[in-house]
Order: C-alpha cells, then structure tokens, then sequence
C-alpha cells in the first residue's frame, strides 16, 4: 500500500540521516550535548551508564563515546521527573 511505502522510504531516509552522523563523540561533545560537566560525565564512566571506547596507542588513547549511550541517557535525563 501507499502507507507502507511511505513509511518505508522515511525509515530508509531515517537511517541514511543517521549514518551521517558521527557515531563515535569525544567527552567534549557529550558534555555540551547532554549539558553536563566533566565530573558529571566521570560519574556516567564510573557508575558504567556509558561504556567509552578507548582509540590509539596505550600511552597516548584517547576515550570516545557512543552515540547511541549519549542519546540513551539524554532519553532517561528528560524522562525523569523532577
């Protein structure tokens, strides 16, 4: 039908909006797109709410952070009652 058809070419032009996107974000990125501190985000590591990802060397690596966990919490922040 025209309705799946619809719903299926926004779901492809969803995705295709999504890859564009970095998936990997620095601690600097997330702390300005969630509003935190890095104290706040240093919490996030330790508690393990988000599971960063560790690129380069073993002396000079730097930590990246998923996309997918920054959007998670951004969701359970705004959801939370106050």
């Amino acid at each position: 039908s025209l309705t799946n058809m619809v719903k299926n070419l926004v779901q492809k032009v969803d995705h295709l909006n999504r890859k564009e996107e970095k998936e990997l974000l620095t601690t600097s990125e997330v702390c300005k797109m969630l509003d935190i501190s890095r104290s706040t985000l240093q919490r996030y590591l330790i508690n393990g709410d988000i599971v960063p990802e560790r690129i380069g060397s073993k002396l000079r690596s730097k930590l990246y952070i998923h996309r997918a966990d920054v959007e998670r919490i951004a969701q359970n922040t705004t959801s939370d009652p106050v």
